[in-house]
């Protein structure tokens, strides 16, 4: 098994944007920080102190990732970052830490302030894709149908 030092210094981060844009940053900090929420629901009632709330699955995990690129061409490579960012599809990322992901940016931001380093701090989410989802139906058309035409009858009386 790797070591987080292994890790890091082995395996660089690759990002390919929606738009098939493959980038190789020349670094990226590994001080990466990561937030698991779950969907919940909550519920309160008028007479009764405090609140009742049912944990679900995790929702996507939020990452906040920082990447550099550096050189004579920094704000090139950066410009073309940021216009490859702009396709709303996802994002396929291999990170050191955490491996491939599917994610979803919802934050970028851009740091040219170091004249030939430009820094970009981004927000990201864990997204499923389209495929992942399943085919959710709770009543099949049939048994819609016999529970309108039992309510259509209940009502008449």
């Amino acid at each position: 098994m790797a070591t987080w030092l292994d890790k890091i210094n082995n395996i660089d981060l690759e990002i390919i944007t929606g738009d098939g844009s493959r980038f190789l940053p020349d670094y990226f900090i590994a001080s990466v920080n990561k937030q698991v929420d779950y969907n919940i629901s909550e519920f309160v009632f008028k007479d009764i102190d405090g609140s009742l709330v049912v944990r679900g699955r995790p929702k996507g995990t939020r990452y906040n990732i920082e990447f550099i690129f550096k050189g004579l061409n920094n704000l090139d490579e950066g410009k073309r970052f940021q216009e490859a960012a702009a396709d709303p599809r996802a994002w396929n990322i291999r990170h050191p830490m955490y491996g491939a992901m599917k994610v979803q940016p919802i934050m970028l931001h851009y740091d040219d302030s170091k004249l030939n380093v430009t820094t970009i701090t981004a927000e990201i989410i864990e997204t499923l894709g389209i495929s992942d989802l399943k085919d959710i139906t709770d009543f099949p058309p049939d048994v819609i149908k016999t529970k309108h035409a039992d309510v259509s009858k209940d009502s008449a009386m």
